[in-house]
C-alpha cells in the first residue's frame, strides 16, 4: 500500500545523527570508509547549511563503541549532545527525546551507526509516535549489503522514508534558484564531479555568457532556430569566424572543435565534454 508523497520542510526539520562514533564506524561494511565519512559530512553540511536544528547523541562511550568522531562535535559545538549511559535504543533515553520534542518539528532526519541497530530502533520508536522519518541510507552503515536491505525494508514497511543526503539537500533547496551559489558550494566539495561540472559552467559563463554554454550543451531556445541563434550570437559578439551554417556542419561534425574554432572555451572546458556525442541539427541551407 503506497503513502501520499510528503515532502521535507525545512521549517519542521530536524536532523539527529545518532552513534556515529570512532569505535562503531570500524563495524560499517556496506561503504567504503572514505565514501561514508564523505557521506556523514555531506550530511552535516545540509543540516548547517539550511540552518536545521541538530541533535547529537552516543551510545556507552566509556566502551568500545569509543566518542562522536570530532569532526561532527566541531561542526556543531553548540547542538544538544546527549552522551547515554548504555541505553541502546536512543528514544529508551528521556533526555534524547526531550530534546527532539522540544525543537516543534516533527520531521526526523536521521542518519547512525549501525543501520540495523541505532538507525533502526529509535525509526521506528519515532514512527509509533507520530513523527515523520526520513533514513538517510548513504550516511548510515552496518555490516553488510543483507543485514543494510534487511534494516531498510523493516524501516520502510513501518513508515519511513529512505533518501540519501544529496535527495535531502535538493528536496530541502525546492527551487535552484534559492541560493544556487550556496547549494552549488555545498555540493561541490562533496560531488567531485559535480565539482567539475560547476567549475566548467562558472568558468564558460564569466568569460563568454550563454552562448558558449549553448554550443556545449547544443539545445535551442523554444522559438528560435540553431542557425538563427548562432547567427545572431556570431553578430553580437563579434567573433566573425565562420557562418551560422558553417558552424552548424561544425558541431554536427565535431562539437569540441566548434568550441575551439570560436575561440569560445579553452582547451580544458573542451575536453571536459569529449563524452558528448554529437546531436544531429537539422537545418536549411
Amino acid at each position: 500500500m503506497s503513502t501520499p508523497y510528503k515532502r521535507l520542510n525545512k521549517d519542521d526539520a530536524v536532523v539527529l545523527l545518532v552513534d556515529h562514533q570512532t569505535g562503531l564506524i570500524s563495524l560499517v561494511q556496506d561503504f567504503q570508509p572514505n565514501e561514508f565519512k564523505n557521506n556523514v559530512l555531506a550530511l552535516a553540511d545540509v543540516a548547517k547549511f539550511f540552518k536545521l536544528p541538530t541533535i547529537l547523541t552516543t551510545s556507552f562511550e566509556s566502551g568500545p563503541n569509543g566518542p562522536m568522531v570530532p569532526e561532527l562535535k566541531e561542526l556543531f559545538p553548540d547542538a544538544p549532545y546527549i552522551p547515554r549511559p548504555g541505553q541502546i535504543n536512543a528514544w529508551d533515553n528521556e533526555d534524547f527525546v526531550k530534546a527532539v520534542k522540544a525543537t516543534g518539528r516533527k520531521q526526523l532526519i536521521i542518519a547512525g551507526v549501525v543501520t540495523d541497530v541505532c538507525v533502526t530502533f529509535p525509526t521506528l520508536s519515532a514512527l509509533a509516535e507520530g513523527f515523520e522519518v526520513f533514513v538517510v541510507t548513504d550516511a548510515s552503515g552496518t555490516f553488510n549489503e543483507t543485514v543494510q536491505q534487511a534494516s531498510w525494508a523493516r524501516m520502510t514497511a513501518a513508515g519511513a522514508q529512505l533518501v540519501n543526503w544529496f535527495s535531502v539537500a535538493c528536496e530541502l533547496q525546492v527551487d535552484w534558484r534559492n541560493d544556487m551559489e550556496g547549494l552549488a558550494n555545498l555540493l561541490s566539495p562533496r560531488i567531485p564531479n559535480y565539482r567539475n561540472l560547476m567549475n566548467s559552467y562558472s568558468a564558460l559563463t564569466a568569460k563568454y555568457g550563454c552562448g558558449a554554454v549553448f554550443l556545449c550543451q547544443r539545445r535551442c531556445i523554444p522559438g528560435i532556430s540553431p542557425r538563427e541563434y548562432i547567427r545572431s550570437y556570431t553578430v553580437a559578439s563579434g567573433l566573425g569566424v565562420c557562418s551560422a551554417a558553417a558552424l552548424l556542419r561544425l558541431i554536427n561534425a565535431s562539437p569540441i572543435s566548434a568550441i575551439r574554432a570560436t575561440a569560445m572555451a579553452p582547451a580544458a572546458m573542451a575536453n571536459s565534454i569529449t563524452w558528448c556525442p554529437p546531436l544531429p541539427l537539422k537545418t536549411t541551407e
